[in-house]
């Protein structure tokens, strides 16, 4: 009896990852406009998505692979798609911050949105980086 609701867990448990993984691609790829999809994208990334995909890729479920597959696929598009809308400004690598920086800098120095820029950053000196913070 204990294996059957083990089984059943398991395929309750994949059915979950399943669904949570059609919802993310599902947000994101209705989305027409690159910048929004990178937004949300870095967004759930940053609320740890990519570990949370690293754990569910450990399952090794065939439906699980094929949309965390779908997920990373949309992303290397939508990154070789805003290289080259930014290549212009020099942009070398998106996963680079000091690529990122320096694009964002040259593109608003000079603008009123330098000051905004400079704010943000300066809040970011703010961020604590000891473990008790964290």
């Amino acid at each position: 009896m204990h294996c059957v609701s083990e089984a059943n867990s398991t395929f309750d448990q994949n059915r979950l990852q399943i669904a949570n993984l059609m919802l993310i691609n599902s947000i994101i790829s209705v989305v027409e406009d690159v910048d929004i999809r990178v937004h949300l994208r870095n967004q759930m990334n940053a609320c740890g998505l990519q570990r949370i995909l690293a754990k569910m890729a450990e399952f090794n479920n065939g439906q699980v692979t094929r949309h965390i597959n779908n997920f990373h696929q949309m992303a290397d598009n939508d990154n070789e798609e805003i290289m080259e809308l930014y290549n212009e400004q020099m942009i070398n690598n998106m996963s680079d911050p000091r690529d990122v920086f320096e694009c964002i800098l040259s593109s608003v120095e000079g603008t009123r949105s330098y000051d905004f820029f400079l704010s943000a950053i300066q809040h970011l000196l703010l961020i604590k980086d000891g473990v008790e913070d964290r």
